[in-house]
């Protein structure tokens, strides 16, 4: 009698992924992402910390400017890009973000 084997399935992928603040706040707690993408390791390197009453230091993110990882995410090459959607498991992204010069901009890839 011959045993059939299952194949394992990837896991199907998300058609779109909207990059949040809440998004990006859990990629900076991830070392897949924090060791793929260095703007993302730099601003958790320069979030500040603050004491908690355990005694602890508890990293506090909400300093860390958002809307510039947001852009910077946005104009990343091609190939970071394509990097980031893998890790994300995601057909899309999209990102929305301030503009330098002032203004609203959404990018897809």
């Amino acid at each position: 009698m011959v045993e059939k084997r299952k194949v394992p399935r990837q896991p199907a992928k998300n058609e779109q992924v909207v990059i949040t603040d809440d998004l990006i706040r859990m990629m900076l707690h991830d070392t897949r992402f924090l060791s793929q993408f260095a703007c993302m390791k730099q601003a958790k390197l320069q979030a500040t910390k603050k004491k908690c009453n355990c005694g602890g230091s508890r990293m506090k993110l909400n300093k860390v400017n958002l809307g510039k990882l947001r852009r910077h995410i946005a104009n990343m090459p091609a190939g970071k890009k394509l990097k980031l959607k893998q890790l994300l498991n995601a057909k899309t992204v999209q990102v929305k973000f301030t503009k330098v010069a002032g203004g609203v901009a959404v990018k897809r890839f």
